[in-house]
């Protein structure tokens, strides 16, 4: 008999208990616990009946045994996965089945992917990405590495999102326009010409209402 790999969950929050949830489901996966790096919690705590395990104890797993995936909103996860990649634990992709992908889509690893997704052909998704329930994502896309596409977002063909964007829920990004890096998308939002880093934009159209964000 084949041992399961141990899944890892980053993080305590709505969607890192949804992502518990889904490897439940669907996935053959032992969940081993969820894993923190900063407070409130104390060594020993317990989640939905599985323990929340401080980074450092990973140092003393048996890295073949594991799998992590990040299930944080965050951008400044990126502190987190590289801690877990330093004791060589490797990342997986938890997609949910009813996920809409097309065969020619790249991805990359880390990935959350949820339910009612669709991703069209020759689209690119990099590394530690979370695609929110319903998205809907056209052909030709590029998704940069860390960034969060809330429930309900439509991508149009030919966009680019960049590294460690937050897209907001029922945002709408048309076709050919570009999201620099670290730039957020409020809730709503149409966005109908390219918009530039470390921005926030809101309305419809999306307008620049503050410059140089820093990461949440």
């Amino acid at each position: 008999m084949i041992n399961k790999k141990r899944l890892l969950i980053l993080g305590t929050g709505s969607l890192a208990r949804e992502v518990f949830e889904m490897a439940n489901d669907f996935f053959e996966y032992d969940i081993a616990g969820f894993v923190v790096n900063e407070p409130p919690f104390e060594r020993g705590s317990i989640m939905l009946g599985k323990p929340i395990l401080w980074i450092d104890e990973l140092e003393s797993f048996n890295n073949d045994d594991y799998v992590a995936v990040c299930g944080l909103v965050r951008m400044r996860k990126s502190n987190i996965i590289q801690q877990v990649n330093d004791f060589g634990i490797h990342f997986c992709n938890i997609i949910h089945p009813a996920a809409a992908i097309s065969s020619s889509v790249k991805l990359g690893t880390g990935l959350i992917i949820k339910g009612g997704v669709q991703i069209g052909p020759n689209t690119s998704i990099g590394n530690h990405v979370i695609l929110g329930r319903g998205v809907l994502i056209g052909e030709y896309v590029k998704i940069d590495t860390y960034s969060f596409i809330s429930v309900g977002t439509i991508i149009a063909g030919y966009s680019t999102i960049g590294s460690r964007c937050f897209i907001g829920l029922g945002s709408m990004i048309l076709d050919k326009k570009i999201i620099g890096d670290l730039s957020f998308v409020a809730a709503g939002s149409l966005v109908t010409k390219d918009i530039p880093q470390r921005v926030k934009v809101m309305g419809s159209p999306a307008v620049i209402v503050e410059k140089n964000i820093n990461e949440f």
